[in-house]
């Protein structure tokens, strides 16, 4: 298993391989649940990553599904995305209290896509979705 990461807005992935020894940010050794740790960033910088695991024939599979869009695609889910990737923002401060604070982080590669589209266009904007999410 390995967590493939790159610092926004920069496009090459550096690779962290994911253990079940109870290293490496995996908790308990043997238990089936795999972990890796992305290095610290400066405050305010955006890390967009995702997990890619091979089998015993060398299938890939990862997690979110369809990473890169399909061939003969040229977006992926959500609509017009150029990639389909886990964000994470250091610094972020949490507000105190009862109350969950949520933000909605997106890369930059998919905001300039998404603003610099033609929006005068009528035609409706599709895309394939699959997605299992399993606890």
């Amino acid at each position: 298993m390995n967590l493939r990461y790159r610092v926004d807005s920069t496009p090459t992935y550096a690779s962290v391989t994911m253990l079940d020894d109870g290293t490496g940010g995996d908790s308990i050794a043997n238990d089936g649940i795999y972990g890796g740790t992305i290095p610290g960033q400066a405050a305010g910088s955006m890390v967009a990553f995702y997990i890619e695991g091979r089998d015993s024939q060398n299938a890939i599979g990862t997690f979110p599904q369809d990473v890169f869009p399909q061939p003969g695609f040229t977006s992926c889910w959500p609509i017009d995305a150029l990639a389909r990737e886990c964000v994470v923002r250091w610094g972020e401060v949490q507000m105190p209290g009862d109350f969950a604070t949520y933000h909605l982080w997106v890369t930059s590669v998919n905001s300039n896509r998404w603003r610099h589209r033609d929006h005068r266009t009528t035609r409706r904007r599709t895309a394939r979705s699959s997605t299992t999410i399993r606890a």
